[in-house]
C-alpha cells in the first residue's frame, strides 16, 4: 500500500505515464489543499505541486494531468492569479514530468471575469495534438470559448496571448452548471490528413456563434460539435472551422474516437451545483419532477450513439457522416 493522498480527497483522474502516476486533488473536500501529485513507481518518490492557496485552482477536468510531447499539462479552476506568489487560478500550466516544475503557462485576459462568474477552465481538460509546425493545445471550459495554444510556448512572451480564440459556442447565460463544456475534448486525423476537434456542449448553441455546415435541428438541451482545424494562410495561424453539430442530446458526455468512428454517450444527467448548503446555483430553478421520475428519466435517456465516421465523406470539405 502507498500513501498517495489523504482519505476522502477528491482525486479527479489517475494517469500512468512512463511508470509515473499523476493525479490532481481539487474541490477542497474536508479542507484538503489543491495540488498535483506524481508518484514514481520505480523509485517510490512522491512529488507534489500546490496550484493555489488553500482549496482554489484545482485541476478537476476529466483528463486530469495530460501528456504532451515535452511536458505535462493541467487546466485549473477558479482562484487568484499571481504566478510570482504561486497562485495559478484559471490557467493552463505546463510542468516537467516527474518533478512537476512549472515551465510555462497561459492565462486568458478575462481571468477576473471567469473567477467572478465561476466559469472556470477546470470543468474540462485540454487536449494536445500535432498540426502543421506546432504541437497545439486546445483549451475550453464552462465559458465555451476554445483557445488554441502553442504547447511548446503557451501564451507567448506575456503568457496571455493564444494563437487563436474562438467565438462563444454556448452558455450565453453564463451559468456555472448545466451549461458549457465539461469533461474533455476529442481529436483525430482522417485519411486525408485533416485534423478535427470535437466537444460536448451542455445547453443551446451560442446566439452569436457562426453557423455549422451540417446541423440536425435545434439543440437546446445540448449537442456535440465538431470542428476542422485549418491554417489561416493570411495570418499563418491555426483556426477552427465549425463543420458539424449533432441533433439534440441531453447532457452529452465526452466524445470518443475509435477505429475511425466518433461515439457519443448521452448521459441525461442533471449537474446542477450549489454555491452553499441549501442554495441552488445561480439561475437554477427547482426541479419539477419527483426524485423517482427524475431517476427513471435519466436511466431511460442513457444510450450510446454512433454519430460520425471520420473515414468517409458526405460533402465538399467534410469527412463526417451524418447520424
Amino acid at each position: 500500500a502507498v500513501d498517495f493522498t489523504e482519505p476522502f480527497a477528491r482525486n479527479w483522474s489517475l494517469n500512468l505515464i512512463d511508470r509515473v502516476i499523476y493525479s490532481p486533488t481539487a474541490r477542497g473536500c474536508f479542507g484538503i489543499l489543491s495540488r498535483f501529485t506524481a508518484y514514481d513507481l520505480k523509485t517510490g518518490r512522491r512529488q507534489e505541486f500546490y496550484s493555489g492557496p488553500g482549496t482554489t485552482a484545482g485541476a478537476w477536468g476529466r483528463g486530469g494531468l495530460i501528456k504532451g510531447p515535452k511536458y505535462i499539462y493541467a487546466q485549473t479552476a477558479d482562484g487568484p492569479y499571481d504566478p510570482a506568489a504561486g497562485k495559478w487560478g484559471n490557467s493552463v500550466m505546463a510542468l516537467t514530468f516527474k518533478d512537476l516544475r512549472v515551465v510555462d503557462s497561459f492565462t486568458a485576459e478575462n481571468v477576473e471575469y471567469l473567477n467572478r462568474t465561476d466559469l472556470d477552465l477546470a470543468s474540462a481538460s485540454a487536449v494536445v495534438f500535432p498540426f502543421e509546425k506546432w504541437n497545439l493545445l486546445a483549451s475550453v471550459g464552462k465559458e465555451s470559448v476554445v483557445s488554441l495554444l502553442d504547447a511548446d510556448n503557451l501564451g507567448g512572451k506575456d503568457h496571455r496571448t493564444p494563437l487563436y480564440t474562438s467565438p462563444r459556442w454556448g452558455n450565453d447565460e453564463a451559468l456555472l452548471h448545466d451549461r458549457g463544456v465539461w469533461g474533455a475534448m476529442a481529436t483525430w486525423q482522417d485519411g486525408q490528413g485533416r485534423r478535427y476537434l470535437a466537444l460536448s456542449m451542455l445547453g443551446p448553441v451560442g446566439k452569436s456563434a457562426p453557423p455549422f455546415k451540417y446541423t440536425y435541428g435545434t439543440a437546446n438541451d445540448g449537442s456535440v460539435m465538431a470542428f476542422e482545424v485549418r491554417l489561416d494562410a493570411a495570418l499563418s495561424k491555426p483556426v477552427l472551422v465549425p463543420l458539424w453539430r449533432s441533433r439534440e442530446l441531453h447532457a452529452p458526455d465526452v466524445p470518443v474516437v475509435a477505429n475511425g468512428v466518433v461515439y457519443i454517450f448521452q448521459s441525461g444527467k442533471d449537474s446542477t451545483q450549489t454555491r452553499a448548503a441549501g442554495a441552488r446555483g445561480r439561475g437554477a430553478t427547482a426541479p419539477q419532477t419527483s426524485p423517482a421520475s427524475s431517476t427513471a428519466s435519466i436511466i431511460s435517456s442513457t444510450r450510446l450513439l454512433q454519430v460520425a465516421r471520420s473515414t468517409q465523406r458526405t460533402g465538399p470539405g467534410s469527412s463526417l457522416d451524418s447520424a
